[in-house]
């Protein structure tokens, strides 16, 4: 029917908000957060400084995550 559920629940004895959507033969639940339990970006990201990364530094990463790329199996995990 393309709808979600919203609920709530009890996990390590507090209650988060969960939206609850079919999948397959089963349903996903993901937690919601309020405004309040979510932080700034800023908070982890402004002490992080510029970076210069060269072009041969680039082109060597983009090799090896190239060389290391495959299919994703789910059933190995």
């Amino acid at each position: 029917m393309g709808k979600v559920a919203i609920g709530r629940v009890v996990l390590t004895n507090r209650e988060h908000i969960i939206a609850l959507a079919p999948m397959d033969k089963g349903l996903v639940g993901t937690l919601l957060r309020y405004p309040y339990e979510v932080r700034s970006e800023q908070e982890y990201f402004d002490e992080i400084q510029d970076v210069k990364v060269t072009k041969d530094m680039l082109d060597l990463a983009t090799h090896i995550v190239n060389q290391k790329a495959g299919r994703f199996d789910p059933e190995k995990f």
